[in-house]
């Protein structure tokens, strides 16, 4: 807040300002400071310039004295922002980006095994750079970040997704990694990060576990550090991105920064089908403040929003039409999200079954074990919304 303290002090030397009016500050002097950077600053800019004068009020013990007419300039400023004060969206990692990082890495290194297992565990746990990798290897960098001892594992038997492709029941043992996190951006107590398989080579628990293998440390050391002649080191953000920025622009992908991870992860899942809900609770959204991150709306579009109500005759009356993309099941209809906070999401399909001759009413049941046809003989194609491994 240092500099902004100065170039206030200056300001009010050109204009000519009493001191008697600088401190505190009155809200017309206030006023032709923020409006002083109408139509050069963002209005982003324009509120940090005075949220920095009010905590130099606080540090002198001055009482502040903006208020409404203050409120009316920064938004003033806020509409004549020109285009080029504007930041352009971050683009999101995806997949393609993240194999071109498994293709440029060096697996006998194990900085460079550490590197893709933060990649993946980033990008699949839709994680915050800082939340898992430190700024620096200092102690009071490493206080909040997880290491090898925040790691479990977890096994259950359940049902595959077998008996959705033939119809049989079907049992297989289901795992999945947490990572607890000491803390985040919006929770002091830390939170957890579930990863689940995914097709190989960009699966999180395989990257993750052959890390903490050719790393063999001890459970207090950094989850990221990695084994060096001269003992270990700790991979910390700056020098993760630079490995990975280096990979992407000899791979001609333009330099991206930390927060692309998240946005990528989340992205990723939605063009996948997962549900908007269970992305938001795998991505410990707190609100729907995610939906601005979305960056891929011209191909999540027509997977959610295209050829709504063909194929569908006969509704509840009242009910929210809504569209079922080809590839993700045979049944059109409404669909209504049923939360069971226990083990996992059931979704119930109401809706219609197109055979040769003849068009079939029909109830479905689905869970994290399979489908059920009610009224129908034949099993429906697995519904990829309601699965988050092996995308």
């Amino acid at each position: 807040y240092g500099h902004t303290v100065d170039r206030f002090l200056a300001f009010c030397v050109d204009e000519k300002i009493p001191t008697k009016f600088q401190l505190p500050t009155d809200e017309f002097v206030l006023c032709a400071f923020a409006a002083s950077g109408a139509g050069v600053h963002s209005g982003s800019t324009a509120r940090n310039n005075i949220a920095a004068l009010k905590a130099w009020h606080v540090a002198q013990d001055q009482p502040w004295l903006g208020g409404s007419r203050l409120h009316y300039v920064l938004a003033g400023v806020e509409n004549l922002a020109p285009d080029s004060s504007k930041r352009a969206p971050r683009p999101p990692i995806n997949t393609a980006m993240l194999r071109a990082v498994y293709d440029g890495l060096d697996f006998t290194c194990p900085r460079d095994v550490a590197v893709f297992a933060a990649a993946c565990v980033a990008f699949w746990g839709q994680c915050r750079l800082g939340e898992i990798l430190p700024i620096s290897a200092t102690d009071s960098a490493l206080a909040q970040k997880p290491t090898r001892a925040h790691i479990s594992h977890s096994h259950r038997n359940i049902g595959s997704r077998a008996c959705c492709r033939t119809g049989y029941e079907s049992n297989r043992n289901k795992h999945s990694t947490t990572l607890r996190i000491p803390r985040t951006k919006t929770k002091k107590s830390g939170d957890d990060v579930i990863l689940v398989s995914q097709h190989k080579p960009l699966d999180p628990e395989i990257a993750l576990r052959m890390h903490l293998t050719i790393s063999n440390l001890p459970p207090s050391t950094p989850l990221f550090a990695y084994r060096t002649p001269t003992g270990f080191q700790t991979l910390t953000c700056p020098k993760f991105l630079q490995r990975c920025n280096e990979i992407w622009e000899a791979a001609g992908y333009p330099r991206t920064t930390g927060h692309s991870f998240r946005i990528g992860g989340t992205a990723e899942l939605l063009l996948a089908g997962v549900a908007p809900d269970v992305v938001k609770a795998m991505g410990r959204w707190s609100s729907d403040v995610f939906h601005r991150y979305w960056r891929s709306l011209e191909d999540l579009a027509p997977l959610h929003a295209s050829n709504i109500g063909v194929g569908s005759t006969a509704r509840h009356s009242g009910s929210k039409k809504t569209g079922c993309h080809p590839m993700q099941c045979w049944a059109s209809g409404e669909v209504s999200v049923l939360r069971e906070f226990n083990e996992y999401i059931r979704i119930i399909i109401f809706g219609e079954r197109q055979s040769s001759s003849k068009v079939e009413r029909c109830m479905i049941r689905a869970s994290a074990g399979g489908f059920q046809w009610e009224r129908a003989t034949k099993p429906v194609r697995p519904c990829r919304g309601i699965h988050v491994s092996n995308l």
